[in-house]
């Protein structure tokens, strides 16, 4: 019996987790009024927990464009051109080096201060080969820390029933720190 309320405990917390990384000294969001405050360079390698893959801003800037080698760039440089116009350069500046225009409502929105980069929830387990039936919600944000640094924050929660027996509640936060450099 005692082995069996075990196996039970154990069981439930894997099931029913939570998972969350974030630098040390992590800081909240700031607020972000307009597209100029997000204007300066920033350390393309992100500052992640303890034991977590490298993060780039780079990729989370530039996702669909496989080309690129993100482990090459050593910082993005943002500039506001215009009100609501963001230039954003990876540095160093070479032939292969990416730039992009961003339009503040046509390209990025900011809500609540920050920049909604994915907001997306549903029901899984209507494709083939998905074991979980449950809904899902999924968010992925930028913005600033309270001191000023380029801050990213990817958090997802799900629940439902796996193989249509067996009960899981998850939910996850992955926060990272980018260093302003100026």
């Amino acid at each position: 019996m005692k082995v069996k309320n075990t196996l039970s405990t154990i069981l439930l917390f894997v099931l029913c987790s939570c998972i969350s990384t974030a630098p040390s000294g992590n800081l909240p969001f700031s607020t972000i009024e307009s597209a100029r405050d997000l204007a300066g360079t920033y350390r393309n390698k992100g500052i992640t927990g303890e034991g977590y893959p490298s993060v780039y801003l780079s990729k989370i800037i530039w996702r669909e464009d496989k080309a690129i080698v993100h482990e090459e760039i050593d910082a993005i440089s943002v500039v506001e051109l215009s009100p609501g116009l963001l230039e954003v350069k990876a540095l160093p500046i070479t032939e292969t080096s990416k730039v992009s225009h961003f339009k503040e409502d046509k390209d990025f929105e900011i809500q609540n201060g920050r920049i909604i980069l994915e907001n997306e929830s549903g029901i899984a387990g209507f494709k083939a080969d998905e074991p979980l039936v449950g809904p899902y919600y999924g968010r992925r944000e930028l913005g600033l820390d309270a001191s000023g640094h380029g801050k990213y924050k990817s958090s997802f929660s799900v629940a439902g029933l796996v193989y249509l027996v067996i009960p899981i509640a998850m939910g996850g936060t992955d926060e990272v720190r980018f260093e302003k450099q100026k």
